[in-house]
């Protein structure tokens, strides 16, 4: 097993900056800290990153420093971001001119200091593979995954490269075994992120709610801009700046009849020369009549909603298109992405130019964010990355070929999938209940149920709602699986849990009937806001929220029909009717359920502490 290893953090300035590689040398630093104590490894950087490091950590004695001579050289590349420095810093990521040639001189220096086997880099470095090739030394890319917050953030390890040069490209996504397969809404929930989001992802496309962002009614398609910088764009696409890009897939697209919305990439702004080539390709698509361009700076909440009701997202090979394909939208792309496994994305992307026709079904949303997201995209922390690296390690053989390498991921990592046993069934519930929203129905006879309690609490300086009571179904019919609030808010679909004392008044009730749902009150929403919905095979019931019998809301009747109405001569005495009334229909049982529900409340507020 490889014992010694080298964090080769890029020494050479990028982007107007000496310190552009620190925090993922950091990341990979605390990631070789959490492993093995038996594993000796060093990291060698810029003067101006190796400070940080020293301030940041106590990794002082494992830090190996440039010599006065490579400073200097160093120092002296500080130049302006221009096209030009963008050219060299291609040729150092593919090995070709003095850049490389260079610092592979420094990486013969610090093994004859160090003997490392196994060299780690962010990204692609030429010098790195050419020495690590004449040395029979193991290379190990690390690049974050095509996901972003508000989605779960990862990143990914690789023997072979990144980007284009991904090994997840080479692989056969028919080969992926069935029952690793998870519906793509999965990897949408909070739950995956360390600190949720405002809102969750899949409230965003949710078809009950009012848009806060106006979406045509015909179809449309969006264009989200990378770059001009970004080495996606510059290796591993054949577009040399975003308008070339816009010059080959507007007319076309527009052609098919699709309204056309561009947007921006957010960046752009902080560096002068991928802002001007941006200005330079939005100018070239305000010339289009059926052409919208989009605030650069729009929020992910109304971005993600956009997209998700579009015909189809395109991009070079943008994470934005592997994210609206986790929304269900087709994410087409026209450079090499890291996601497209076996090249699928591209070739509908081209397709889709000729037909302006593209199948969700045929680019296998499930089956390829299963892959990924279990096995080659992992969440974005030192720990993880230090269990995935050990696994490569372990299993590392010279010459190892991009179909050995894959199967040991999808054989022996799966960090994201441990994650999952929960979320799989609560995204499923999401889908389920973006189907069933189309037809939605009033609870009717069949429904029998009590709302027990509505409050609303602070939890921290938040408000939260909490709805609590029994629901159950009559007769022989598909029973309530779950439930869930129905609002500009989306409360948790919820399992139902055992309430033996409402088993013992209705006794054809399934003794797991019981609900306690809670979600956030955001500005002025109130109770009566929300619907209180009960999924029962494939229908989805709704009532108010309100305390006292689940039925039906009473219609209006106005004062000459209520002074015509007669008195009631008899009050209904049976529990159905007692239930219909809106009363308490299970008696001396709601003292039992109001100590199971102390006991319950205590377990929860404690787990949460």
């Amino acid at each position: 097993m490889i014992k010694n290893i080298l964090i080769y953090a890029e020494p050479h300035p990028i982007r107007n900056s000496f310190t552009e590689y620190y925090s993922v040398a950091k990341f990979m630093a605390d990631m070789l800290n959490s492993m093995s104590p038996d594993l000796n490894w060093k990291l060698f950087s810029n003067e101006y990153v190796l400070q940080e490091l020293k301030i940041a950590t106590d990794y002082g004695e494992r830090l190996l420093q440039p010599t006065s001579f490579e400073n200097e050289f160093i120092d002296k590349s500080l130049c302006e971001w221009t096209e030009a420095e963008i050219d060299r810093r291609s040729g150092l990521t593919t090995g070709k001119g003095d850049l490389s040639d260079f610092y592979l001189g420094i990486l013969k220096r610090l093994r004859t200091l160090f003997e490392f086997d196994a060299v780690l880099i962010w990204s692609e470095n030429g010098a790195v593979r050419s020495f690590a090739k004449a040395n029979g030394l193991a290379v190990f890319h690390f690049e974050l995954g095509p996901t972003r917050s508000p989605f779960p953030e990862t990143f990914y390890i690789d023997c072979n490269g990144t980007n284009g040069n991904s090994t997840a490209i080479t692989y056969n996504l028919n080969d992926y075994p069935k029952k690793g397969i998870v519906p793509k809404e999965t990897w949408s929930s909070s739950a995956l992120l360390e600190v949720p989001p405002a809102a969750l992802i899949m409230e965003h496309t949710l078809d009950w709610k009012e848009d806060n962002f106006p979406i045509p009614e015909d179809p449309f398609v969006v264009i989200a801009l990378q770059l001009r910088d970004d080495l996606n764009t510059v290796d591993h696409s054949k577009f040399s700046s975003p308008k070339a890009f816009l010059e080959e897939i507007l007319p076309p697209i527009l052609g098919q009849g699709y309204k056309v919305f561009v947007k921006g990439h957010p960046g752009s702004i902080g560096r002068p020369i991928n802002l001007v080539f941006e200005i330079e390709a939005l100018d070239y698509a305000r010339k289009f009549d059926n052409v919208e361009i989009l605030d650069r700076a729009l929020g992910s909440e109304q971005f993600i909603r956009l997209i998700s009701k579009a015909s189809a997202v395109c991009s070079i090979n943008s994470s934005v298109c592997f994210e609206a394909l986790l929304l269900g939208v087709p994410g087409l792309v026209y450079g090499d992405a890291a996601y497209d496994v076996g090249r699928n994305l591209k070739a509908a992307g081209l397709n889709f130019l000729k037909t302006g026709r593209v199948s969700l079904e045929e680019l296998n949303p499930d089956r390829l964010s299963s892959m990924l997201l279990r096995h080659y995209f992992h969440p974005y922390r030192p720990k993880v990355a230090g269990e995935v690296l050990t696994v490569l390690l372990s299993a590392y053989k010279p010459e190892m070929t991009s179909r050995q390498f894959l199967s040991i991921l999808v054989s022996n990592v799966s960090h994201g999938a441990r994650m999952l046993d929960a979320e799989t069934e609560r995204a499923t519930r999401y889908r389920k209940l973006k189907v069933l929203s189309e037809n939605m129905n009033e609870v009717d006879n069949s429904i029998l149920g009590h709302i027990d309690k509505v409050s609303v609490e602070m939890n921290g300086s938040e408000r939260e709602l909490t709805v609590r009571g029994w629901v159950g179904r009559r007769e022989r019919r598909p029973a309530v699986d779950f439930v869930a609030l129905i609002g500009d808010e989306l409360g948790n679909p919820t399992d139902l849990f055992d309430r033996p004392d409402v088993k013992k008044v209705h006794p054809s009730l399934p003794v797991r009937c019981g609900f306690h749902i809670t979600t956030r009150l955001t500005n002025d929403v109130k109770p009566e806001d929300f619907k209180l919905g009960f999924v029962a095979g494939p229908d989805l019931f709704w009532c108010k929220v309100q305390l006292g019998g689940i039925k039906k809301a009473l219609k209006k009747v106005d004062t000459a029909e209520k002074k015509s109405e007669p008195k009631a001569v008899a009050q209904p005495t049976s529990l159905n009717e007692r239930h219909d009334r809106g009363e308490d229909s299970i008696g001396s049982g709601m003292a039992q359920a109001k100590g199971v529900y102390m006991i319950y409340e205590y377990i929860r507020k404690t787990m949460r502490k």
